[in-house]
């Protein structure tokens, strides 16, 4: 009755309470319409979904599809996850190639090693002469003592680095040579902080260019570490060693800037 209640119009129900004969017969064929269209409903669903099973067979082991899928979509499952979680099908995966190796000694490009070479030897020279300058700069105060010292570092290396490319058989181009020069006369005039002020805006960008040029030497180092791996003349301690100054010379530069960074940035009473 309550199937009734919820579909029958109000009029038709009251007159059917007082005995009304017309309205009978009208209550009589609305529910006989409703019992069609609910029939006919009901098998149309029963027809789609007999349609859908045959279309997308239920997986072996199951007798209804898991809930929440797309029509015509059968799931794929797996002995340990839900199917949400069903590992890819394999022919989905995309191979990747296995990489190439290929053993062969290979012929060194000794111009390539030597021009590398000069250039690092170079810019060694530059190096010597800035943290000369940066000593001046920092003149009468603790870091003065603290450039000297890197001075000397910097300048071992570049002693190091001659008798590598001696060792290796090389020469400096003779362009190079005079360019040493030229690099020399610039580190003493100190293009970047020529009035060598310690809380100056160039101040700290002097010694973010020290800070610079010791992190290209230390890719120096490390990058002749990997080429020791084919060419058995490179000392591979000497370079283990100086990878170690050069990390040992960036902090000692970094703690220079830790101690000073408050004077330029900021005024002081």
């Amino acid at each position: 009755m309550s199937g009734i209640r919820r579909h029958v119009p109000v009029d038709i129900a009251a007159a059917c309470l007082e005995g009304n004969p017309e309205v009978r017969t009208r209550m009589s064929r609305y529910l006989e319409d409703q019992c069609i269209g609910f029939q006919e409903r009901d098998g149309h669903r029963r027809a789609r979904a007999a349609l859908r099973q045959q279309r997308c067979p239920a997986p072996a082991g199951t007798t209804r599809k898991p809930p929440g899928l797309p029509p015509c979509t059968t799931p794929t499952f797996h002995p340990t996850v839900g199917p949400s979680m069903a590992p890819p099908p394999q022919n989905s995966i995309p191979r990747r190639k296995a990489p190439t190796v290929v053993n062969r000694p290979g012929t060194i490009n000794h111009t390539m090693y030597s021009t590398y070479l000069s250039e690092h030897l170079l810019g060694s020279e530059g190096g010597i002469s800035a943290f000369k300058a940066a000593s001046k700069t920092w003149k009468g105060t603790p870091a003065e003592h603290q450039f000297l010292s890197l001075v000397q570092q910097v300048a071992d290396d570049h002693s190091d680095l001659e008798k590598i490319i001696r060792t290796l058989g090389y020469r400096p181009h003779p362009v190079k040579r005079v360019l040493t020069q030229g690099v020399r006369l610039a580190g003493r005039l100190n293009p970047v902080n020529v009035l060598r002020h310690q809380k100056a805006g160039m101040t700290q960008v002097e010694l973010d260019i020290l800070l610079g040029m010791l992190r290209a030497k230390k890719a120096m180092w490390e990058t002749l570490l990997l080429v020791s791996a084919r060419d058995g003349r490179l000392e591979v301690p000497l370079l283990e060693d100086l990878v170690r100054r050069a990390d040992s010379q960036l902090q000692q530069v970094s703690y220079i800037i830790e101690q000073t960074w408050d004077t330029r940035f900021f005024h002081t009473s």
